[in-house]
């Protein structure tokens, strides 16, 4: 469900931002998070998921 896609994001999040790579040390992420309803097609929940993702980069730094 949606609410179990926001607490993966966030893990994942807190994992990414806890690596460190040897060349840029560490790095920020960002994810859309989208839910299908039944109107829904393959088309219409990859742009709900953009549009998310597109938020989260223009809002919030390292956030999903």
């Amino acid at each position: 469900d949606y609410s179990n896609a926001i607490e993966i994001s966030e893990q994942l999040q807190h994992d990414i931002s806890t690596l460190n790579f040897e060349k840029v040390n560490h790095i920020t992420c960002s994810f859309g998070v989208s839910y299908y309803q039944s109107s829904d097609n393959e088309t219409s929940i990859y742009q709900k998921a953009d549009s998310s993702l597109k938020i989260a980069k223009m809002k919030y730094k390292n956030k999903f």
